[in-house]
């Protein structure tokens, strides 16, 4: 093929390029869609069983909005991730969050055992959580990755584990929100378990969910 020819075939192969919106931007698209997947979940649960596990207690209200907190920052930092020079300071912010969710669990814990003479281990079984947490972490997750092949996926296992801390955090709203937990033990046990596994999927799966396919030209 003589290169004039190859050049007028590369043209006609030409295709325009949109440019992606900001990381915040792409974040809060993503970040509406898990709130209004939060709020769809709860109100099934309050037509069911006209109640929901929704609590005024200062703990309570302390671990929903470290999880909140962790699935913002973490989305931002996902999809910052895949904007090659972009500062991701969202992801050092990561700690904060996590570690008063750690703290106010370890709270509760020592409340329970001062008021009940237990932490509860054992006392309660919880699957509904783990189902909704797990499916509901998937789904969020899925949707994540279908908008982050979109950029430059430069690391995928790390930018999939983000992606998966920012749905696994707003599945996690969703069942103390639709659930009541007699015990704090529970939450750690039952939801930290269950989110340890689908971590693991999300690392393991990650590389091949976000894996560009490209085409190259046939000389």
């Amino acid at each position: 093929m003589k290169t004039e020819d190859l050049i007028h075939q590369l043209e006609g192969e030409l295709r325009p390029v949109q440019r992606l919106l900001p990381p915040w931007r792409r974040a809060a698209i993503w970040l509406a869609c898990g709130v209004m997947y939060v709020a769809g979940v709860a109100t099934v649960a309050w037509v069911r069983r006209g109640a929901l596990g929704v609590e005024s207690d200062a703990l309570y209200l302390l671990q929903q909005a470290a999880l909140a907190l962790t699935g913002v920052l973490a989305a931002l930092a996902a999809f910052a991730s895949v904007i090659p020079g972009t500062t991701n300071r969202a992801r050092s912010a990561l700690v904060a969050p996590i570690g008063l969710m750690i703290a106010v669990l370890l709270w509760g814990t020592v409340r329970d055992l001062q008021q009940f003479g237990t932490v509860g281990i054992g006392r309660e079984t919880d699957w509904p959580c783990v189902v909704s947490i797990t499916f509901g972490g998937l789904a969020l997750w899925g949707l994540a990755g279908a908008m982050l092949r979109r950029g430059a996926v430069l690391e995928p296992r790390l930018t999939a584990v983000l992606a998966g801390v920012a749905a696994v955090s707003l599945a996690n709203v969703e069942a103390c929100v639709s659930r009541v937990h007699a015990f704090t033990a529970t939450v750690i046990v039952w939801h930290g378990a269950t989110a340890a596994l689908v971590m693991i999927g999300f690392m393991a799966l990650g590389p091949w969910v976000l894996r560009r396919l490209r085409e190259e030209p046939q000389v």
